[in-house]
């Protein structure tokens, strides 16, 4: 198993703990979970002194890098406004994508630094990630649908006018959306009572 292939076998395990500790726990709070154990496998592979630590530590960034890519689309998704909620979703694909073909050319370029510090100069590159994401996790607002999952209406209305109304908590549109959010958690929640992972292959109606 290559270097590459254990990173994207930590991505999936990454984004299942993810999508398991989400709701428990917070969409921001796993982001920067995610992004502290991708430092710590980047940190791995710039210390490292043979193949094994680079296999260690290509995993362990594949479990946080998972971690992140399955909870930003999320996070992104529940601070929108509808109108551009595809927009802005998209955008973080867009942006993944992007960060790939920059740190190929990164990579490239350090193909001419003939030592060793040529590959762990391309692994450090994540700490640039890594504290640009950290600055983000401490200083975005919670998303409201968890705070409205977690029984705090007051603080799902407060984050709402935040984002759309200018912090006016009376704002029709705020109010209309706290309404969609709580009834939409409870017809969730309901829904769990009733139903669970058997629904996924249970036949459904003709």
């Amino acid at each position: 198993m290559t270097v590459s292939c254990r990173f994207i076998g930590g991505g999936i395990v990454g984004a299942f703990l993810a999508g398991r500790f989400s709701d428990p726990f917070g969409r921001l709070k796993v982001i920067g979970a995610g992004v502290v154990i991708f430092t710590v496998g980047a940190t791995v592979m710039v210390a490292a002194i043979n193949i094994p630590m680079l296999y260690v530590g290509r995993l362990i960034s594949g479990i946080g890098c998972g971690a992140v890519a399955n909870n930003t689309p999320l996070y992104l998704s529940e601070i929108s406004p509808a109108n551009k909620r595809g927009r802005y979703t998209s955008l973080s694909n867009v942006m993944e994508d992007l960060g790939f073909a920059l740190i190929a050319w990164i990579s490239f370029a350090f193909s001419y630094v003939n030592t060793q510090a040529s590959w762990r100069l391309i692994f450090a590159c994540q700490y640039v990630g890594s504290i640009i994401l950290i600055i983000g996790v401490n200083i975005l607002p919670s998303s409201p649908r968890w705070l409205a999952l977690k029984g705090r209406d007051r603080d799902c209305s407060k984050v709402l006018a935040k984002l759309h109304a200018n912090r006016d908590e009376g704002d029709p549109l705020v109010k209309a959306q706290l309404r969609q959010i709580l009834t939409a958690v409870k017809d969730e929640k309901d829904a769990e009572r009733r139903n669970g992972w058997l629904e996924l292959i249970r036949p459904g109606p003709n």
